[in-house]
């Protein structure tokens, strides 16, 4: 089952009120002492939920707003972590159920609901203790507190010195020409919008102010309005106005305020879209570009920089991947140090803190900051979870949307598949200019990428909110009082001992790559829902040993790719919420547990190479949507047959590696009306 949407604002407090809810349906028929608690944290936790998203849309928030915030997100990970549990054992009878006399099963039943009920009563003191500290924190306050005006970091592009641009001329001409109708069938007569797209940094302000500047004498009047991000509509109207020489500029007063900003925003958007529109989409400077604008900022010329600051600046323009603004900032930063050589590698070094810390720097958090405030709570989400991705990964689509889907970020909406959803979703930050788009395979994007400062921003939110805790060289584990929920292991920090961290409460583990020392922890895993292993497939991969993942009975994703031996377990029957097993790139010492065919959540199957899966794949007509790497010279003809009756199928990709072996035949494979065309391999 596919859980409701979680807002990031609110925590999981969305997934958790709809499954206390669940609870007190007639499936699980609780005790009367039992559904009067759970009415009763329903009942508060609906209203600290209110609370939540209003906090989550605030800028600033106050010690006291914020920790009380944090508290409600920690116990809403513990109680849905308790429930979780119990709705388990209420639904789970074992493989010996059908042995067991109905009167032991009931007995069984009210075990579990009296052992709920002392569960409860404990969590019930620290939700009536978050009630009584909300009211004494006056945390409503916080929220209805008047918001500071912030200075716009855009002021500086609109007075930008001509003689530092660089690569701006062809942009600007390019869009001249096409407001001033001079492209091939192009009219002046026409009126015009010109849309000038991209992520915080390329100098989008800065483009527009040069075009206007450059073609403004051609008019009679033109006007310049810069929108913040809480536009006043009124007043931007009689800036306009002012812009184009109209003597008064009081002719949207205050006695006509009645037409709200509301509908002079619609007015206005009306106006644009029956405009003839087009976009021009910014790109970053390239490699020359990126280093004519930084030694510009910093020296007179590329022939003034001494060689020993070269590598220096190779390595910040790496990070600020063709940013112009990012490039300025930093350059700016260093030029103001000196030829202090120590001081540029200290700067370099620790460059991911002094984005966070350094006020010079404070424009690179403003712009991904303003991008991420326009974002739905679920949006929001879907961006911080890609800070478990490290720097400059190919995040491959495929894999991003089905771990949303496992960490409950996405659900089924208005008739739409739950991955139709997640991949509206990835399309939507990629039209925001968040991520950016990567290679493209039959006409769909394979990957998708995470500018550098886009992922600096992430982390930093991330760890501020105990979203994420990122092992790695660069981004060390920080201290906090709250446990560890989602665990990143990234590459570095070979020494570091996973057994002193508390591993009871991580929801999600990911490794890039994997490493020895998390092998015998899986079991201490009691809540995972992601599993996530990886390596690159090579002759010196590690071996993996899965023996006790069938313990993880939460689980939902699990991916292990890339092993050179990789052990699983006899029987995974009891994994009934698996929604992805992603063995691609493994080669098994172990068979395939033969009750594989019982996952009846199982949406998306992946082989290792050479597998031969057990007899009955047919038994998962009803979850399968994607099977990958099935060997038809390796598997049975039962299971070859089978695959016809795989109806909900939507992608089927087969191989044939055994060049010697007997082609079968694939039979009713027309049965299969939803599926892309199918993809072979070795055939």
């Amino acid at each position: 089952m596919v859980d409701p949407v979680v807002s990031f604002s609110a925590g999981v407090m969305n997934s958790l009120l709809s499954k206390l809810t669940r609870l007190l349906g007639d499936e699980y028929k609780l005790l009367s002492s039992v559904r009067k608690e759970v009415r009763f944290l329903q009942a508060e936790l609906s209203a600290m939920n209110a609370l939540m998203r209003k906090l989550g849309d605030m800028e600033v928030l106050d010690l006291r707003a914020r920790e009380w915030r944090d508290k409600v997100r920690e116990l809403a990970y513990d109680l849905e972590d308790c429930i979780d549990v119990v709705l388990h054992n209420l639904g789970c009878e074992g493989e010996k159920s059908a042995l067991i006399r109905k009167s032991a099963r009931r007995i069984k039943k009210l075990r579990v609901q009296r052992h709920l009920a002392s569960q409860i009563q404990e969590l019930k003191a620290r939700v009536a203790e978050e009630a009584e500290r909300h009211h004494r924190y006056r945390v409503n306050e916080s929220v209805s507190e008047p918001r500071s005006v912030d200075v716009d970091f855009r002021l500086a592009s609109l007075y930008a010195e001509t003689d530092k641009l660089v690569g701006i001329d062809g942009p600007r001409d390019r869009i001249a020409q096409c407001l001033l109708g001079e492209e091939e069938g192009g009219s002046t007569q026409q009126l015009k919008v010109v849309s000038i797209v991209g992520f915080g940094g390329l100098g989008k302000t800065t483009l527009a102010t040069q075009v206007c500047n450059h073609i403004k004498n051609m008019f009679d009047c033109t006007a310049f309005v810069s929108v913040s991000q809480n536009p006043d509509m009124l007043k931007i109207l009689n800036e306009m106005l002012l812009g184009v020489g109209c003597s008064s500029v009081h002719i949207l007063d205050h006695q006509q305020k009645s037409y709200n900003n509301t509908r002079i925003q619609d007015v206005a958007t009306a106006c644009c879209i029956h405009c003839h529109g087009q976009v021009y989409m910014m790109q970053p400077l390239d490699e020359y570009d990126s280093r004519r604008l930084f030694l510009k900022t910093v020296f007179d010329s590329e022939e003034d920089c001494p060689e020993q600051y070269r590598m220096i600046t190779e390595e910040i323009l790496h990070k600020c991947k063709g940013a112009p603004m990012a490039i300025t900032r930093i350059a700016t930063l260093l030029a103001s140090q000196g030829l202090d050589l120590e001081k540029w590698e200290k700067i370099q070094n620790s460059l991911s803190s002094e984005l966070e810390t350094n006020p010079a720097l404070e424009w690179m958090r403003h712009v991904p900051s303003l991008s991420y405030k326009d974002l739905s709570h679920e949006l929001k989400t879907c961006l911080l979870y890609l800070g478990t991705y490290p720097e400059d990964y190919p995040i491959k689509k495929v894999d991003l949307v089905r771990r949303w889907i496992a960490e409950g970020f996405v659900s089924e909406t208005h008739g739409l598949d739950v991955e139709d959803v997640a991949e509206s979703c990835i399309d939507e930050l990629i039209n925001r200019s968040m991520i950016q788009p990567g290679k493209i395979i039959r006409g769909e994007m394979y990957y998708c990428r995470l500018h550098d400062l886009m992922l600096d921003f992430i982390i930093s939110k991330s760890t501020s909110e105990n979203f994420i805790t990122i092992i790695d060289k660069q981004y060390r584990m920080k201290q906090t009082l709250f446990p560890v929920r989602r665990l990143c292991y990234q590459f570095s920090n070979q020494n570091l001992a996973l057994e002193n961290l508390s591993l009871g409460k991580v929801r999600s583990f990911t490794t890039f790559p994997a490493s020895n020392c998390m092998q015998p922890l899986i079991s201490k895993f009691k809540h995972l829902r992601v599993l996530n292993l990886q390596m690159n497939p090579s002759p010196d991969s590690q071996s993996l040993d899965l023996s006790d993942v069938n313990s993880l009975f939460l689980l939902r994703y699990l991916g292990a790719r890339g092993f050179r031996r990789l052990k699983l377990p006899g029987k995974i029957g009891k994994l009934q919420n698996l929604t992805t097993l992603d063995l691609r790139d493994s080669e098994v010492v172990s068979a395939i547990p033969s009750d594989l065919t019982s996952l009846t959540s199982l949406r998306h199957l992946t082989a290792p190479r050479g597998a031969v899966l057990p007899d009955g794949i047919g038994k998962l007509v009803a979850p399968l949507r994607t099977l990958e790497e099935f060997d038809i010279g390796k598997n049975s003809l039962e299971n070859i047959k089978d695959l016809g009756r795989l109806t909900n199928l939507k992608e089927l990709m087969l191989r044939h590696d055994d060049r010697g072996g007997v082609f079968q035949p694939l039979t009713h494979m027309d049965r299969i009306k939803t599926m892309r065309p199918c993809r072979l391999r070795g055939l």
